[in-house]
């Protein structure tokens, strides 16, 4: 079989995501299933870490854009090794699609009713190691996850529908509190307490 050019099969993976979200965001079986088989001919590319054009990633160093329209975008970003990134949440929906390496991921459902500033609980909902090929979704309302790389070369192809927010949630589960704040000023925080 002849690889695609990268052009081509970076739109016509777009556009069969750009078709999946729009007809079933609702079901996430058909929506895990149907991200599997578009991003299949790019998880298969020995080349893909070649390709993009670089980004700044929230928490990583090393993130490169690989198609962007203002509503689809999709990323591949290398996870660095042993790293937690705080729960958090994202206003959007995003799926995480496993290059290589290992990813330790949580997702959770928030199971309070939001009317205590500072204050979230946070249910568990999938707690599992990520490989080659796993998918993950972050559909609101379940939209908070973390997650801590296993190894060197943990790369994740990472697709958000719709937009980020500005700010965010970032969570704290075992303390069941939350602070809002940029991804920027999350980053510098972090680096701060390091």
């Amino acid at each position: 079989m002849q690889t695609a050019q990268p052009d081509y099969a970076m739109r016509h993976c777009a556009q069969a995501l750009i078709q999946l979200l729009d007809r079933h965001r609702a079901d996430q079986q058909k929506l895990r299933d149907g991200i599997v088989a578009a991003t299949r001919d790019l998880i298969e590319r020995r080349d893909l870490l070649s390709l993009g054009a670089k980004r700044q990633g929230n928490f990583v160093n090393n993130s490169k854009y690989l198609y962007y329209d203002g509503q689809l975008e999709i990323t591949l970003n290398q996870m660095p090794k042993d790293k937690r990134f705080p729960a958090h949440d994202h206003g959007t929906c995003e799926a995480l699609i496993m290059y290589s390496g290992r990813l330790s991921h949580t997702v959770y459902e928030r199971t309070d009713d939001g009317r205590r500033e500072g204050h979230a609980a946070l249910r568990i909902v999938d707690d599992r190691v990520l490989e080659r090929g796993d998918v993950a979704l972050m559909i609101p309302p379940i939209e908070i996850h973390s997650f801590k790389a296993l190894t060197d070369d943990t790369f994740v192809l990472v697709v958000v529908d719709g937009q980020y927010k500005p700010d965010r949630h970032f969570y704290r589960p075992e303390e069941q509190t939350y602070v809002l704040a940029t991804p920027q000023a999350m980053r510098e925080s972090l680096a701060a307490q390091a």
